[in-house]
């Protein structure tokens, strides 16, 4: 069966999806189709809702990937299962690029490694579209990633939640913003590079295959909006008064949500504790179940590490060498990971991604 039979569509009475006025200001639109949805990646509670469908153009704080002092010489390949699909050519997704600046052709080629990888995993009909540009940046930085915009209310979305445009696209069956990339990916022109995709990485050098692994996964995955300010020690975050999808599943180590704003206001110190705490935890059942029965733990230092802190799983217990080392944030020299690890699957399952394994 094809991708595009196997997953039914979602079709809303207007002839037109939002766009955005010369001011990026958001155009709403009702949905009152209210006719029952059997799309895999809708959740059941919502499909009978009539709901504002928004879409608005906004950006997170940059995901930031940093350079690792220390050297690994680890290396995770892809999985049996991704290797065989590779080989059937199996492919349940369509992963694009646009490349600013002179990126080089084996950076290119890295790139279409790591893409062909995530097209074997993760099922939409709509193409993904993610910009990639080639400049130069900190030494302390490999990469940054960041969504372009945020979709809430489609008909089966959690109510009043922010969900990225990749996943929005797929669950929808649309592109919901046709004229914008669905993410932003900043490559740092001054590492030292590994261009090979063997992941067999010389001492010194960065897997370019293995950051594009991490930042595919940033451009998939829904926006986490809270953030700390050190200034004021306080922690806050929204957009609109709504949270992003991530946020609705991180919780304490006492399994209390950091959406309670009786517990912690938006914006407190009581809020910035938890997010400076050293406790945090993704408290999805697929997650969990990948984790072998316990909620993955987050990276939440003591202190804050702009476009790393919450955005990541912990360093210390997904270290150099662990298969769900991917979504950490530093990776050392000669660190490759060629295989999202079913950690990550659970938490894009979570999400609402339609994964094999599923």
């Amino acid at each position: 069966m094809s991708l595009q039979n196997s997953l039914s569509e979602y079709r809303v009475t207007q002839s037109s999806f939002p766009t955005f006025d010369n001011k990026q200001r958001p155009i709403s639109f009702e949905s009152k189709n209210r006719q029952r949805n059997t799309h895999p990646l809708f959740r059941a509670s919502d499909n009978d809702s009539s709901l504002r469908l928004q879409v608005r153009r906004f950006t997170q704080d940059n995901t930031t990937l940093y350079a690792s002092r220390t050297t690994s010489f680890t290396r995770i390949e892809p999985s049996s299962l991704i290797q065989n699909r590779l080989a059937a050519n199996v492919q349940t997704s369509d992963i694009n690029f646009i490349y600013v600046g002179k990126v080089p052709q084996l950076v290119r080629a890295a790139f279409q490694y790591a893409a062909n990888i995530w097209q074997t995993l993760i099922y939409s009909s709509i193409p993904i579209q993610i910009r990639v540009t080639w400049k130069k940046d900190n030494p302390s930085t490999l990469g940054s990633s960041g969504i372009t915009y945020g979709v809430r209310n489609f008909p089966s979305f959690r109510r009043n939640t922010w969900y990225g445009p990749a996943l929005a696209n797929a669950i929808s069956g649309r592109d919901l913003a046709p004229k914008l990339p669905d993410a932003l990916i900043n490559l740092n022109s001054r590492q030292r590079w590994y261009l090979g995709t063997d992941g067999r990485v010389p001492q010194g050098q960065y897997d370019m295959a293995t950051v594009a692994m991490h930042e595919i996964y940033h451009a998939l995955a829904s926006p986490r909006l809270l953030k700390y300010n050190p200034t004021t020690g306080q922690g806050s975050g929204g957009v609109g008064g709504y949270p992003g999808l991530y946020d609705r599943f991180v919780v304490n180590g006492s399994g209390q949500s950091l959406l309670n704003t009786r517990r912690f206001p938006n914006p407190s110190k009581a809020l910035g504790r938890q997010l400076t705490g050293n406790n945090l935890f993704f408290n999805g059942t697929h997650a969990i179940k990948a984790n072998a029965g316990q909620p993955p733990k987050l990276f939440a230092p003591r202190r804050w590490e702009p476009g790393s802190s919450y955005a990541h799983l912990d360093e210390k217990t997904y270290p150099a060498g662990s298969p769900n080392s991917l979504n950490t944030p530093y990776f050392g020299a000669s660190e490759a990971i060629h295989d999202p690890g079913l950690i990550v699957l659970g938490i894009l399952q979570d999400m609402g991604w339609v994964t094999m394994p599923d």
